[in-house]
């Protein structure tokens, strides 16, 4: 699947209204001035959101420089100001040890591997007491969603994680 492609499913009405970014958002119970981390950011589905719930920074990373460019685009078009974009990836997350309260991991882990040397980078941003947001594809055929073969089996997590 091509940028272009990607980019049309992730703005989706229908990924929207199963996913409601505001909705899922509370779980993080993101405190007025907390930073947030986004992993692979897309188009802003998460990250823009983020940054009307917190004065902090939102740090959107990704991979894909088209992706933060179309992103750019909706923060300009909205005057957000609290918005970082940076390009890497989420195996070597270039933000300091312990600066960030919040991460967001949404739809998004099953890309990399080996999973725990995401989850060891999550773990070294973070703040002591920070929280991860993360959900993942299940690993059953469905019309949406990855191939099975690249979805994190969830016996996994509750093992290792």
């Amino acid at each position: 699947m091509d940028n272009k492609e990607m980019m049309k499913n992730l703005d989706m009405p229908e990924r929207k209204e199963a996913l409601p970014p505001e909705k899922i958002l509370q779980l993080l119970q993101v405190q007025e001035n907390d930073d947030l981390l986004d992993l692979g950011a897309g188009t802003g589905f998460f990250s823009i959101p983020a940054s009307k719930i917190t004065k902090g920074m939102v740090y959107a990373l990704d991979i894909e420089q088209e992706m933060l460019n179309e992103l750019q685009l909706r923060i300009e078009q909205e005057a957000i100001y609290n918005i970082r974009l940076i390009e890497g990836s989420i195996e070597d997350i270039p933000l300091s040890d312990g600066s960030i309260d919040g991460v967001i991991a949404s739809l998004v882990l099953h890309y990399v591997h080996p999973v725990s040397k995401a989850l060891a980078e999550v773990q070294r941003v973070l703040k002591p007491g920070g929280s991860l947001l993360c959900f993942e594809w299940e690993t059953k055929e469905s019309p949406l969603g990855p191939p099975l073969h690249q979805r994190i089996f969830h016996q996994i997590w509750k093992k290792q994680y």
